[in-house]
């Protein structure tokens, strides 16, 4: 594992202060609601207070013992390629949070592990990070910023919320409308004093993602 303080020198000497978690509206809501970000396994365990939607890499990453881990990614997703398929709802926290912290960096997104050796998952050394993660002076999506077997981190060092609505609305029942998720996000971020964005994506959001991005899964809220 990586030295998280090391890690969050090198990105700032490359200009990056920020990192970034992608994720469902109604995930994030449990987020901020009870002012953490989770890992899927926490949340698994205790269905009783959190909640959460499904992602596509659940059952790998159980397989592959990362379930406990809390991702981050260099790069806003989202702003580089239009659409991301973890969700919506971008959590932008300071690269500050990697500080007193052993961090993974992922090689190859963990979805893709099963044709990698174990000991090639990783990136090993911060000097190689740079050389391997850095593609004409932008990050690779690829690589992960992981913190392993990590339940819960608690939203200090939040800057700030931005919730990407599709540029155009599909008919959908009102649980799954995005304007209706952005409202409820907005107003959970006011009342915390969070700086909420809300910004039209770049690529239409397909319509079999709307209730999994947008739709709150029964949950009364």
């Amino acid at each position: 594992m990586l030295d998280g303080i090391q890690v969050a020198k090198l990105l700032l000497a490359h200009g990056i202060t920020q990192i970034h978690h992608a994720n469902t509206a109604s995930t994030v809501f449990n987020y901020l609601r009870h002012q953490a970000i989770m890992s899927r396994q926490f949340v698994q365990e205790n269905p009783h207070k959190y909640w959460q939607t499904i992602q596509g890499t659940d059952q790998t990453d159980i397989a592959n013992g990362i379930f406990n881990d809390i991702f981050f990614d260099v790069e806003n997703i989202w702003e580089r390629s239009g659409f991301n398929f973890y969700g919506p709802v971008v959590l932008t926290f300071d690269t500050s949070i990697l500080a007193g912290r052993s961090i993974n960096i992922s090689a190859e997104n963990p979805a893709h592990w099963d044709t990698m050796q174990h000991d090639k998952r990783y990136i090993n050394d911060v000097d190689d990070i740079a050389i391997n993660c850095m593609s004409g002076g932008a990050w690779n999506f690829k690589n992960h910023i992981i913190i392993p077997q990590t339940p819960t981190i608690d939203l200090s060092l939040l800057k700030k919320v931005t919730f990407y609505i599709p540029p155009n609305i599909l008919p959908c029942i009102d649980i799954n409308n995005p304007g209706n998720a952005a409202s409820t996000i907005a107003r959970e971020c006011e009342k915390q004093n969070i700086p909420f964005e809300l910004k039209t994506a770049k690529e239409p959001t397909p319509e079999k993602k709307y209730g999994l991005f947008y739709g709150f899964m029964m949950k009364v809220i």
